[in-house]
């Protein structure tokens, strides 16, 4: 089938359970070793596709100014969607640009070239994988033949090895008219998982089994999971650097600056213009560009987001002793549990830590907020209200 020619990018969402990384900024702009989400997404569509619509809204300008009309090969053009009303509502806005058969991606979510190649053997198709747990996600109900008779939202009690959609699909004409016929759901949204539910048993989608990657960053956390898998799947670049010790897989920007005694991996991750003070520890974490690191800091499976200061001496814990619990972390008012036994600290945009602090596990930082010397940080550092700046005493 060669009629393809389309990808749609949904892009438009503010994303705020990855805060404090996407306060002020688009999710599909943070930097996934040192490039930026949306740049894998367009490298994966380059030669594959010859254009790729763009649905944005928030902080839109943003995406518009780092990629432009062009990505390689692709021609690029945007799309705004004013309210935040839905993936179906997303892809609505996107209609009137496309003809043929089209392929549909999540802006803030990766899958390889690979995965999306398979897609294209079918009329119409979409991604699915299987979960340990898919209860916060979408499950497929398969015919004999491997087609999607429903898609079932968050289900309460999923069965053993039940495929989970992942929201990645290769439509046709014929789903461009499901999209228009979609209804909100009780939350008022209009849901994409509706449209296979209403296709005709000859023109169901094909469930196609995920056979590359697929990296969801739905939790700061989950940039660090990225991380390390692209690490280990040989995405590294180690400059030398006198006095340092770097212990791989890394990936180190070329203007890094190491000082004498630091030791810097595995699993790590630094940004443009990053300083590694005298002696300091770095390890299973991404330290944004331009972001200083302080003289004997030690700083394990963390986030420092662009110009945040962490000072000297200061420790993120990646774990309460023995180490043996699944640590939690508040997101939009609650704690959830991350799967993890080893997480540190997000620390957003410029923010400070004072000397001597210690971070607790699963801790957040605001952007631009400032913590007190000497503290110990056990709960998330933020302004009370939205805007404001804050300070953690």
């Amino acid at each position: 089938m060669h009629d393809l020619h389309q990808a749609v990018i949904l892009a438009a969402g503010a994303s705020t359970r990855t805060h404090p990384l996407t306060v002020d900024r688009p999710k599909p702009l943070l930097p996934l070793l040192n490039r930026p989400l949306l740049q894998w997404t367009l490298a994966a569509l380059d030669g594959l596709v010859e254009e790729a619509i763009l649905v944005v809204g928030f902080r839109q300008a943003m995406i518009r100014r780092a990629f432009g009309e062009r990505f390689g090969k692709l021609r690029l053009r945007y799309v705004e969607q004013r309210e935040p009303l839905g993936t179906g509502h997303a892809l609505m806005q996107a209609l009137p640009l496309l003809h043929g058969r089209f392929l549909v991606l999540n802006g803030d979510d990766l899958v390889s070239r690979r995965d999306l190649e398979a897609l294209t053997a079918f009329p119409q198709a979409l991604l699915t994988t299987v979960m340990d747990d898919p209860r916060a996600f979408s499950i497929v109900d398969l015919d004999e033949e491997g087609r999607v008779v429903r898609i079932i939202e968050k289900p309460s009690s999923p069965p053993p090895g039940a495929q989970t959609s992942i929201g990645f699909y290769l439509m046709g004409p014929e789903a461009m008219e499901a999209v228009r016929a979609i209804r909100p759901s009780p939350r008022g949204e209009y849901e994409l998982t509706d449209v296979a539910a209403m296709m005709p048993p000859e023109r169901r989608f094909h469930a196609v089994a995920v056979e590359g990657y697929w990296l969801p960053i739905g939790y700061p956390w989950k940039l660090l999971e990225a991380t390390c898998f692209l690490l280990e799947h040989g995405y590294t670049a180690t400059p030398p650097s006198a006095g340092a010790a770097i212990e791989g897989p890394v990936l180190v920007d070329g203007s890094v600056r190491i000082e004498e005694g630091a030791h810097v991996g595995p699993y790590a991750v630094l940004g443009a213009g990053v300083r590694v003070g005298a002696g300091a520890v770095v390890r299973e974490s991404v330290v944004m560009a331009g972001a200083l690191i302080g003289a004997g800091a030690r700083i394990e499976a963390s986030v420092i987001a662009e110009g945040a200061v962490v000072g000297a001496e200061v420790r993120t814990l990646p774990c309460e002793a023995p180490c043996t619990a699944i640590i939690r972390s508040r997101v939009k008012g609650r704690l959830l549990e991350t799967g993890l036994r080893r997480l540190g600290a997000t620390i957003g945009a410029g923010a400070v830590i004072g000397a001597g602090s210690v971070l607790a596990p699963g801790v957040k930082v605001w952007p631009r907020c400032r913590v007190a010397p000497g503290r110990t940080l056990t709960r998330d550092c933020r302004p009370e209200k939205e805007g404001e700046l804050c300070a953690c005493s």
